[in-house]
């Protein structure tokens, strides 16, 4: 019998976004044994099930959404029912997704599956995460497509290519994790902490003069990947990441706000997928004396 871990890309944003293209429908693969596929029915039901609380004594709610497609890996045999990802090949692939289109896909939604000959399940097991957020959350934008399309399955691909055949600097795994994290929060005062930090991983390199070296590199290094972000708005977005992480509250961030972090997350995850697919690029993080050379920050004379 099949093993499958798989993870599920709910249609609840289609409902307000009719219009918008949908993904494909066959399977597409993205590793020889990973790949995008409309689940079956039982399949479906059964992990959309387990992500839903049951109750006890109640009418279980009728589900008011379906979904658009799975992750689904196809699971070395012989392994446990209930050891999901447990060499984070899924986790991985769903982490390089937000790079080509941050989406809401939920960890609620995923289980390891033992299907029959039929290729109906025999036997399932919910992913038991703990100490993280199964969900994920998205930064707001009207009318935003909250799910992939055929050419980013494509870029998808390419980005898992990248990833297997590279070892990235060190400062831009740890970027790309910082990333993934700040997706899985729910507060956008703490989103905003966990990206800065990110991109403060990619550029520091002085353990003063912090605001200087944020407010310089980040613009120049936006620019580089094709995202307009100037030193005034690197300059707000600090003083804002400083005053959160200092005790500061801003309740919920005003509309301004929220565009000057949608931005800001732009800056980070352009940055990181580029330097996945260009290694010329990628050779800039490895170290202190690369960043300093391609994103000088002078003080009285001196770099730091």
């Amino acid at each position: 019998m099949a093993l499958l871990d798989v993870v599920v890309q709910t249609n609840h944003g289609w409902l307000g976004n009719r219009n918008a293209p949908t993904p494909p429908e066959i399977r597409f693969q993205l590793t020889p044994d990973l790949y995008l596929e409309k689940l079956g029915p039982d399949a479906a039901k059964v992990v959309l099930d387990l992500g839903e609380p049951s109750g006890y004594g109640v009418v279980r709610p009728a589900r008011q959404y379906g979904y658009f497609y799975a992750f689904v890996r196809e699971v070395p045999e012989p392994a446990s029912v209930y050891d999901w990802d447990t060499d984070n090949r899924i986790q991985t692939a769903v982490a390089l997704s937000r790079l080509v289109r941050p989406t809401s896909i939920s960890y609620r939604y995923a289980a390891r599956l033992q299907l029959k000959g039929d290729g109906t399940v025999s036997h399932a097991f919910p992913a038991w995460l703990r100490g993280v957020d199964p969900d994920s959350w998205l930064a707001p934008e009207q009318s935003y497509r909250d799910w992939l399309i055929a050419e980013e399955f494509e870029s998808l691909r390419t980005l898992l290519l990248n990833f297997s055949k590279a070892t990235l600097p060190v400062r831009v795994s740890r970027a790309l994790w910082y990333h993934e994290h700040a997706a899985r929060t729910y507060y956008g005062e703490l989103r905003w902490i966990a990206v800065c930090t990110a991109l403060e991983s990619l550029i520091h390199t002085h353990s003063r003069h912090s605001t200087r070296q944020f407010t310089t590199r980040v613009p120049q290094m936006a620019s580089m990947v094709g995202v307009r972000f100037d030193e005034q708005e690197a300059k707000m977005a600090y003083d804002m990441r400083s005053r959160l992480a200092h005790g500061g509250a801003t309740g919920k961030l005003a509309p301004v706000e929220e565009q000057l972090y949608v931005k800001l997350e732009a800056v980070l995850r352009s940055t990181v997928r580029r330097a996945m697919s260009d290694p010329a690029f990628a050779n800039i993080f490895t170290d202190e004396d690369q960043i300093r050379a391609h994103w000088p920050v002078k003080l009285r004379g001196k770099s730091v």
